[in-house]
């Protein structure tokens, strides 16, 4: 996860690799990470267009992905950490 905060606090270069890193520790509670870092350099992607159709297709099948692990948890605040890929 240290690795992960330095990459993104030096404006990196858009990449498959780096983009899985990002969605496995979106949901950390980690509010640097999570916020100041993945969020934002996503949100810099998206607005400058620098993700290609592979880019979001990886993005959108991950999420989807997360989202359903966790559906139909009993006793247990799970769900929440799936959703958080969605904020």
């Amino acid at each position: 996860m240290h690795e992960l905060k330095q990459t993104l606090q030096h404006e990196p270069k858009v990449s498959d690799e780096l983009i899985k890193k990002m969605l496995q520790h979106v949901g950390s509670t980690d509010a640097e990470l999570r916020d100041q870092l993945i969020y934002s350099q996503l949100a810099t992607w998206i607005a400058t267009d620098q993700l290609t159709h592979t880019h979001y297709k990886l993005i959108i099948e991950n999420s989807l992905i997360k989202a359903t692990e966790y559906l139909g948890s009993v006793d247990s605040d799970t769900i929440f950490h799936g959703l958080s890929l969605f904020y």
